[in-house]
């Protein structure tokens, strides 16, 4: 089963591509699906393995969910063409039996397996070809819709027969099983009226009946309870086999119990009422190590993370691209170069590391962190702590301590005080907060933090763009490939956190970034790719727009009693074998 993206995208639609339905024929109605044998220790059917969170999902809607809250259960409803297999870090057959490509890269052609979706109906190339109709539909917002271009231009899609799907490119994709991979497959039949109607988005939302949800993947909805829990039961449908030949998933339920704090989530986990932690705070570890030996779980230490922790501020323009969201007078700190290097020399990471981190840290100056060996670059700028350049710079600007109150003003006398936000359930992002305002009180900064919940912070990110700078983290991605990162890095897209969707490239750095991550997408030899991809991280950490902070060590924690549980540093660490797990 394969992981969705850590990041969001957004569409811009370019180019038109057609979408060829499927040449007559009757469909697969019947027989046993076409399996897939995985290597794995057979396992015993039965249980259910319960994992606390402390967000409850957004959506069930497999193709425009974002956020991991909600990813984290789509990605288990969900199947695609090719699978990215974390252990192996290999793309795997998925609903695709096999493939083949033209030797000039341009024409891929899939051979779907006999499968079935939740509910017994068939999967079939009318649906592949349906959910690239939702991609592609201007309406739609889904995580994907920038991955699945080339320079703009969209994949023609088309079924010769009721099992065969061939996609042509309009010129070579590197990245394209990795980006197919990135799709998750829906039902048309279920579907294509929300779509024609433009109810999409509205879709396998969270009031929608369990009976009627109907996925691709491994694991299908049993019930949810707003703030309380998410529970999946296996889907009797699925093609995966173990090396008996006998039908995956193990395990009968998937739980995930909203928790409303870290504090909650370790009290539960030690109690025995959860059987792992995905991404336990590096405050808790000591504490978690030391009881491994006479507890019943085993700690897997990882090494530093994938994941990305940073703030940013607010730079977003409305439609006019000349009013800013945020106050003006903040906005003309916000942009200029020199306010935000000064920042980024005013944080004080050695601390972090010992106060937020409890030494679980390593530092991080960039979007790769040294744990992902593929893609990190030593050779990024670094903002290490230094009050006195930090001062000098602001200096430059203007910025003094005018009417000696020990409070910053701007040249115009405007006292310089702003807030950040960050969601309140994680209290290692309070903490960074904490420690960042003390921090910036150094250079005379008033800094509010003003934690809140998490979707309200997404929403606030996303759509109102009410706030003046925000701490947040992204993931290390599935595969942990750059190109699929393009939501974050290209202007357009709708994880560009600092100005979101824009019409056009801002500056011209962003500009160059844009076509940096265009080359990136369509190169397939490494050596230029990681050559372009330094680019890119050098102009961004230069830039200071994102300011970076310490990158935790990734450990799980996991009950001893789960069989087949190989946790990685690519997300999520335990449930992305999850039809192999099962109970001792």
């Amino acid at each position: 089963m394969a992981g969705g993206l850590a990041a969001a995208l957004g569409a811009t639609a370019l180019v038109l591509a057609a979408l060829g339905r499927p040449a007559s024929g009757q469909p697969r109605t019947s027989g046993p699906p076409d399996p897939k044998r995985v290597e794995c220790t057979a396992g015993r059917y039965g249980g259910r393995l319960v994992l606390g969170t402390r967000n409850a999902p957004k959506t069930f809607n497999g193709i425009t969910a974002n956020e991991t809250s909600s990813t984290d259960v789509t990605n288990r409803l969900f199947d695609q063409l090719v699978y990215f297999d974390n252990q192996t870090q290999r793309t795997e057959p998925g609903l695709a039996r096999s493939w083949e490509r033209s030797p000039d890269g341009r024409t891929w052609t899939f051979h779907l397996r006999h499968a079935f979706f939740s509910d017994g109906t068939p999967i079939t190339s009318a649906d592949v070809l349906f959910t690239f109709e939702v991609v592609y539909d201007p309406k739609v917002h889904p995580a994907t819709a920038e991955l699945v271009k080339v320079h703009g231009q969209r994949f023609q899609l088309s079924a010769p027969d009721d099992s065969t799907v061939v996609v042509r490119l309009p010129e070579s994709y590197g990245i394209f099983l990795e980006v197919i991979g990135a799709v998750n497959i829906v039902p048309r039949a279920r579907l294509e009226a929300a779509l024609h109607e433009g109810r999409f988005e509205s879709s396998y939302g969270l009031n929608t009946r369990p009976e009627d949800l109907v996925g691709s993947g491994p694991w299908r909805l049993k019930q949810f309870v707003p703030g309380e829990r998410v529970v999946l039961e296996r889907n009797p449908y699925w093609y995966e086999v173990d090396p008996r030949g006998r039908r995956l998933p193990y395990l009968d339920e998937l739980v995930w119990l909203v928790e409303p704090d870290q504090n909650t989530e370790l009290l539960r986990f030690e109690h025995g009422e959860t059987d792992a932690m995905d991404m336990p705070r590096s405050a808790d570890y000591p504490r978690l190590k030391a009881g491994e030996a006479a507890s019943g779980y085993k700690v897997f230490d990882l090494g530093v993370d994938l994941r990305t922790t940073f703030f940013w501020f607010n730079l977003n323009l409305r439609a006019d691209q000349r009013t800013p969201y945020v106050d003006p007078v903040k906005y003309r700190w916000f942009s200029d170069l020199n306010f935000r290097r000064a920042v980024a020399l005013a944080v004080d990471r050695g601390r972090m590391i010992r106060l937020a981190y409890q030494g679980q840290a390593a530092p991080n100056w960039g979007p790769s962190t040294r744990g992902n060996r593929r893609w990190y670059d030593p050779e990024v700028k670094e903002y290490t702590h230094d009050l006195a350049r930090a001062r000098e710079l602001l200096r430059r600007e203007g910025f003094a301590d005018r009417n000696r109150d020990g409070w910053l003003e701007d040249p115009a006398g405007n006292k310089v005080q702003f807030s950040i936000i960050t969601n309140a359930d994680n209290n290692t992002r309070v903490s960074l907060c904490n420690l960042l305002r003390s921090d910036l009180k150094e250079l005379g900064m008033d800094l509010t933090v003003a934690p809140v919940e998490f979707n309200q912070l997404i929403s606030r990110i996303r759509e109102s763009r009410d706030y003046d700078a925000a701490l947040l983290g992204l993931g290390g991605g599935v595969p942990p490939d750059p190109s699929l990162s393009q939501n974050v890095w290209m202007s357009r897209g709708k994880q560009h956190f600092w100005y979101i969707d824009q019409p056009r490239p801002a500056t011209p750095w962003e500009a160059e970034v844009d076509s940096l991550m265009e080359e990136l997408s369509r190169d397939d030899d490494y050596p230029r790719r990681k050559r372009l991809w330094d680019r890119v991280q050098e102009i961004v950490t230069d830039q200071a727009v994102v300011i970076y902070l310490p990158s935790e060590k990734a450990y799980v924690v996991a009950s001893r009693k789960l069989g087949n549980l190989r946790p990685t540093l690519i997300p999520h660490r335990v449930l992305w074998n999850s039809p192999q797990i099962y109970l001792k």
